[in-house]
């Protein structure tokens, strides 16, 4: 490779054989604001400057720059091309270089231009929210479950959610798509354990679609699972029908059924890795969601291995303390963050052929900038097995209207009653964070539950600063390895 010509590789430039859609962190929570900066195209003769940038050595004296204001994407840059970027510390146009560099330095800084990391001088575009498009629903399809979770919020019963309230909840959920202009919905089938109440999964899903057509929508269809009951007659229902499938797995062997145990107490491992087992076989890979715990926290290293060893995609949920659980669930922040730069380590011995920037830190998502964290109040809502409706399916306890109020999503946007979903730009310690539109303020409800505020900043925080640094590092080491150099010749060179 010929590394004394200007050379990046983008996102854009990944080659992968079997690309793996990572939606992963709309499972739990929906998506809110995406933050946005217009740029324009840059005419010729235009003078750039480069903007301010966070950037790290990569092996071979790479580079990855990204810039934590621009929802852009991460570049990595050889030493030449991370020259001619530093030119642009004062404005001047890429004409002034072309006789230096050659003409393909003009292709080079339009890519930069693309990718945020350079800007026409005096032209800053301001940032603005683009609306979310979709509409994410929690389906509580029953109250029961074969499992005692030892961090589950749910009181369970033998309640399952009926036809009735099933389709009176789709009703609602389509007139609140309509009458709010969201262009698609999307229901996550839950419980307690929806598997449980599958034959009422199916009939929602297919009216679901239907409404979903007449009223001109899009419809997603995705179940939560703990995966014990999973059998071949589910596994074919889902394919057939493209309903996705996330999995809890929370360890290893005794690490997952410290915290995850049938109602004898019974530990669930074997059944859920049998589960996974039948998924492979019938070519269904499914997202697997671990909720990390004081309990489980030291085993991360090892359980992120293996799910990268068995090519299953996945994102870590921390512990949520919300008043009502064991202390010894807690995880103290700088345990935390030591465990999670060992499970990096892991990772960086095996790295996937998707993007790591939104799996691996909760609710913080490095790429895409956000000025919130979910969609509470804006674009989520959990329907409950009697058609009661809450902000969170952490509060379906405390539901504020029903499948019956015209405009469902409208009322809760509108309550003041309890925990509010504000904006990163208004939360006390954050305004001036480099880091602000990725963490975008954390879990809003758990911020209120340990604050009593609504505008504090997240008991993660330390724990998002810490460990950015080394994710970003890892997401170029990535791109290094799946991508492709654009060469200043327009030949590509795989790096295998």
């Amino acid at each position: 490779m010929n590394t004394s010509a200007p050379s990046i590789l983008t996102q854009g430039d990944l080659i992968q054989q079997k690309p793996l859609t990572v939606w992963n962190f709309e499972c739990n929570c929906a998506p809110a604001y995406e933050i946005v900066r217009e740029r324009s195209t840059i005419a010729p003769g235009t003078p750039l400057i480069h903007s301010h940038v966070y950037s790290g050595d990569l092996p071979a004296q790479y580079t990855f720059m990204i810039n934590s204001k621009e929802n852009s994407g991460m570049v990595v840059a050889n030493q030449a091309a991370r020259n001619f970027w530093q030119l642009f510390e004062t404005p001047r146009s890429v004409n002034s270089l072309v006789d230096h560099f050659g003409p393909g330095v003009e292709d080079l800084a339009l890519r930069l231009h693309q990718y945020g990391l350079l800007r026409a001088y005096g032209t800053t575009k301001p940032l603005s929210r683009k609306a979310p498009q979709v509409l994410s629903v929690w389906m509580h399809v029953t109250n029961e479950c074969n499992l005692r979770c030892s961090y589950c919020y749910i009181n369970k019963s033998h309640e399952f959610m009926s036809r009735d309230v099933g389709i009176a909840s789709v009703d609602a959920v389509i007139r609140s798509a309509k009458n709010s202009g969201f262009d698609t919905i999307r229901l996550k089938f839950a419980g307690g354990e929806p598997v449980l109440n599958f034959h009422l999964i199916l009939e929602l899903d297919t009216y679901a679609k239907q409404q979903a057509t007449n009223f001109g929508l899009n419809y997603e269809g995705v179940i939560l699972s703990n995966g014990v009951s999973l059998s071949e007659k589910h596994i074919n229902a889902l394919l057939s029908r493209n309903i996705r499938l996330m999995i809890s797995l929370d360890g290893i062997g005794e690490l997952h059924n410290n915290q995850r145990m049938f109602t004898n107490g019974v530990g669930s491992f074997a059944w859920v890795k049998r589960a996974l087992n039948k998924l492979k076989s019938f070519g269904l890979t499914p997202f697997i969601n671990v909720t990390v715990t004081g309990t489980n926290v030291a085993g991360l290293p090892n359980t992120v291995g293996f799910l990268l060893e068995e090519n299953l995609p996945f994102t870590l949920n921390f512990y949520r303390d919300l008043g009502d659980m064991s202390e010894k669930l807690w995880i103290e922040n700088e345990n935390l963050t030591h465990y999670l730069l060992k499970a990096f380590e892991r990772i960086e011995k095996n790295l996937p052929p998707y993007s790591l920037l939104g799996i691996l830190l909760d609710r913080s998502n490095l790429s895409q900038l956000r000025n919130k964290a979910c969609g509470v109040g804006d674009s989520y809502m959990a329907i409950n097995h009697h058609g009661q409706i809450a902000k969170c399916h952490a509060l379906m306890d405390r539901p504020l209207t029903s499948v019956h109020d015209l405009n469902p999503v409208m009322k809760l946007k509108l309550d003041q009653t309890q925990f509010q979903n504000i904006s990163i730009d208004e939360k006390d310690g954050c305004r001036d964070c480099r880091w602000r539109y990725w963490c975008a303020g954390g879990c809003p409800l758990l911020t209120h539950t340990n604050t009593g505020r609504s505008d504090m900043r997240s008991p993660f925080c330390d724990v998002y600063q810490a460990v950015y640094p080394a994710l970003l590092r890892l997401e170029g080491l990535r791109l290094m390895q799946y991508g492709v150099y654009l060469m200043q010749s327009d030949q590509k060179q795989e790096i295998l």
